[in-house]
């Protein structure tokens, strides 16, 4: 029978608010998880097929920004080092843990698993003499540092315990997160776990998840009053009980019951300090509901566009957009506009090595170009024309698809074919 049980990346979550555990719960689709995840896949491919088949596997929006990213300075390098998306389920009665293998999608990770076993899957994990290495990529700054990580910590807990044996124990683990921004060069933070510290990582985990069966058991005997109450804060933004918490209805509610008679609906330059603060924290949280509600309006609209009739839709818009290459860019500036002003529009409008926006091309042109054309000519929109014309024509630009929550005029796309496989 698969798990029920939440995994490793649910960690923090529980430890704040136990009832994030409790069901109905809701995905929450968005183009920032499927960028994520269509990175993780990426990196993974690397490590297994090397770059250039990792690029060809790729789907063919996301090649050009994929192909951005500098993996010689990443571990998914590194062929043979690690092992990509290790997967383990880990029995939290008896503490024996073992390996349900490589590169599972969840829904399969899940489904080999027993019922009283926790699923977690590392991205990259390695081995040394004694010591299990877990490697974590992270796009963002939200997660916690290596060392305060409940996840990170938890799949070392599982390596430890899935690869030791009578020959040689498993007592340390070395856990990295590996920030791996588009345009920005990555960076490690790698924090080392000792024995000791891997047995009370495995204890914590154990209280946090009795926690979990007990409140899974209150709900389902109908003891809410038993439970914790919610607790709001940042661990709140991927909660899969978002839109079912009881904490989040209260905050939309409080902003949005009828006023008192005779005063306005937010009467904030009224408030005291105190009052202030509390409305602070409680916009703070409201605006965290709104993001989220935004995301999965976004989710159901990617999903099930709606026809409004007379061939407008509401819905993606797919399309494509100009994407200038800078370093072919810098050179047909160069030819166009001579060394000296074409290099200087080029770092003008250059934001990073890998990224040249077409907003602060125009700004480089007008301020550096401009000034020197005859005043008939002096018109920014024909010189941003006539310039992106010619880096089309030196091939310093690549078309790159975009997409848009709009409605737009078009063709109800087909629905996508369900994977009923596994």
């Amino acid at each position: 029978m698969p798990t029920n049980l939440p995994g490793p990346s649910s960690l923090a979550r529980m430890q704040a608010c136990i009832r994030s555990v409790i069901p109905p719960h809701a995905d929450s689709p968005s183009e920032y998880a499927e960028h994520g995840n269509a990175k993780h896949e990426y990196l993974a491919n690397v490590l297994t097929h090397g770059r250039e088949k990792a690029l060809m596997l790729a789907r063919d929006e996301d090649r050009e920004w994929l192909a951005d990213i500098d993996t010689d300075a990443l571990p998914a390098s590194k062929t043979g080092a690690y092992a990509p998306e290790v997967s383990w389920a880990l029995d939290m009665r008896t503490g024996k843990c073992r390996v349900l293998g490589q590169q599972l999608s969840r829904k399969e990770a899940r489904f080999r698993a027993m019922e009283n076993e926790v699923v977690g899957t590392a991205d990259l994990a390695g081995l040394r003499p004694g010591t299990i290495i877990i490697l974590d990529y992270k796009s963002g700054w939200l997660a916690p540092a290596a060392k305060l990580n409940p996840q990170l910590l938890a799949y070392a807990v599982m390596g430890a315990r899935a690869y030791s044996s009578k020959q040689q124990r498993i007592t340390q683990a070395e856990i990295s997160i590996v920030r791996a921004p588009d345009d920005a060069q990555p960076w490690v933070d790698t924090f080392h776990v000792d024995e000791m510290q891997l047995d009370v990582a495995f204890m914590q985990m154990r209280q946090t998840y009795q926690l979990a069966e007990k409140a899974l058991q209150l709900a389902k005997e109908g003891r809410w009053d038993e439970i914790p109450p919610a607790v709001v804060g940042p661990h709140c933004r991927y909660c899969p009980r978002f839109l079912f918490c009881e904490a989040q209805m209260a905050i939309v509610k409080a902003f949005t019951k009828a006023p008192e008679e005779g005063r306005p609906v937010l009467p904030v330059e009224a408030l005291t300090d105190d009052e202030f603060l509390e409305f602070s924290e409680k916009l703070e949280c409201a605006e965290t509901v709104l993001e989220q509600l935004r995301i999965r309006h976004d989710g159901r609209l990617r999903q099930r566009p709606i026809p409004l009739g007379d061939g407008l839709i509401f819905g993606e818009k797919h399309s494509k957009s100009d994407h200038i290459l800078p370093k072919p860019a810098r050179e047909a500036l160069m030819q166009l506009f001579g060394p000296a002003l074409g290099e200087g529009v080029y770092n003008a409008a250059a934001e990073t090595v890998t990224k040249l926006p077409k907003e602060r091309l125009r700004s480089a042109l007008r301020a550096l170009v401009l000034p020197g054309l005859p005043k008939a000519e002096q018109k920014i929109t024909k010189l941003l024309e006539s310039t992106m014309d010619e880096l089309r024509e030196r091939q310093a630009v690549s078309p790159t698809p975009t997409r848009k929550i709009c409605r737009y005029k078009g063709e109800l796309p087909l629905p996508k074919l369900e994977d009923k496989t596994g």
